[in-house]
């Protein structure tokens, strides 16, 4: 499963769902703390802790841009 990760209003990469990814973009806190993560598969956006971010929190800008994206 592939996950979308933005931060500061940008694109920041595209990663698999691998326990190793993760581990190395989390220890950034500014990054952690920060970032988005929409996952492809289920449609559904994420903090990147995994927890479960509701539609309408999550910024206009990223979700203009995961529309441009796809």
């Amino acid at each position: 499963m592939n996950y979308l990760v933005f931060y500061a209003g940008l694109l920041y990469g595209e990663y698999a769902a691998t326990a190793v990814v993760w581990e190395t973009i989390r220890w950034d806190p500014e990054l952690y703390n920060g970032a988005y993560a929409y996952s492809q598969k289920e449609r559904k956006w994420y903090r990147l802790d995994m927890t479960p971010v509701l539609d309408v929190d999550v910024p206009k800008e990223l979700k203009a841009m995961l529309l441009l994206l796809t």
